[in-house]
Formats: structure tokens, sequence, C-alpha cells
């Protein structure tokens, strides 16, 4: 409405201009040049206005931006420990790999067999995943690694949630390409993996 008001002011001089003689008379030039000047002012304090309101709501943005990043490095500590539980993860399928690895490299390139250095006897690798012991037995849903330790790998390592007894918590098995995959299964709700991590020789 301001706008509207400023224009008709601006462009409606006629009932403002009352010539009494036919001398130049420069009333309505003034009015003219008053009512833009107050127009203007209008119109650049309208711009203003709207800017503080474009400004408010880009600090408003950033601000939000900042709360989420905070939620997700500090004051969610569910999701950092569950990072920190598959961080774990994966140095334990990737020692377990290794220490397999070698033992096969020290072996003559298989992986069954005596350990002399500590008097067990390796299996056979499965073909299909199955859950790593330390009890040294072969069933068909285990296969014992105990044979591994202080030759090859000072001792096996356990998932931090689905470890516990004899059982890693982790599964391996050598597949029909000849590669040996060392497989942790466990889910974390709170970090987005949907998939089991692996390690792959």
């Amino acid at each position: 409405m301001g706008e509207i008001r400023a224009l008709e002011e601006c462009l409606n001089i006629r009932g403002d201009i009352e010539k009494t003689s036919d001398a130049p008379d420069y009333r309505g030039f003034f009015l003219a040049v008053s009512s833009v000047k107050k127009y203007t002012i209008y119109m650049k304090g309208n711009f203003v206005s709207t800017y503080s309101r474009g400004s408010t709501m880009t600090w408003i943005l950033v601000v939000a931006v900042l709360v989420i990043v905070l939620f997700y490095t500090a004051i969610n500590p569910m999701g950092r420990t569950a990072e920190s539980r598959d961080a774990k993860r994966t140095a334990d399928i990737n020692a377990i790999l290794g220490a397999v690895e070698k033992r096969i490299s020290d072996n003559g390139g298989v992986f069954s067999g005596a350990n002399v250095g500590n008097g067990k006897t390796c299996p056979t690798l499965p073909n299909v995943p199955l859950m790593i012991t330390t009890d040294g037995f072969v069933t068909p849903r285990s296969v014992g690694l105990d044979c591994l330790v202080t030759g090859y790998i000072r001792s096996l390592p356990f998932d931090p949630v689905s470890g516990s007894g004899v059982n890693t918590g982790y599964k391996i098995y050598q597949g029909l390409d000849g590669k040996i995959r060392v497989i942790a299964e466990a889910l974390e709700p709170d970090i987005p993996r949907t998939k089991p991590l692996e390690a792959i020789e």
C-alpha cells in the first residue's frame, strides 16, 4: 500500500497545482520532485527491510547446519561408538587374513598341515563361510584356527559385540575363485551400513 500511495503522490499533482496567471508556475515541478524523493526513500527502506529478512534466514540455515554437524560428531556418542567398533572389526579381519596368508606362504602355498611353531595342525580352509573358533575343532558350522596363534598372530581377535566363548564372531572361507575371505557379519544400527565387512586376499 505504501508504494501505491507514494506513486499516486508522485504522479497525481493535478489537484495541488493551481495556476492563477500565465506566468510560469514551478510549484508542480517542486511537488513532483518532493514526491519522487519520498517514494525513493520508501523504496530504499523497503529494500533494507527485505535484505535484513534475507540475512536473518541465511544465518538461521547456517546455525541449523552447525547444530546437525555437532549432533553427529559430539552429541551422538552412539554413532561414534559404533564407528569405533567397525574400525576394530576391520583391523581384526585384516589381521586374521594376514596371518592366514603368511601361513600359506611359509607352508609351500597351502594352509593345512602341522604348525611346528606351536605343535598344532591347521585345517583345510572351508569353501563356505564358517565361524572362526579358538578351540582347534572343525565342525559343520565352525573351523578352529588356533594353529595360527604365536607363530602368525598373537591371539585370535573377537568381534566387540558378537564374539564370545570360543567363537570369534568372524567367518572365513576360500571361494571357487581361490580367494580367501574373512568376514565380519555383525551390523551396527547406528551407522548406515547394510553389508558385512570383508577382507579379501
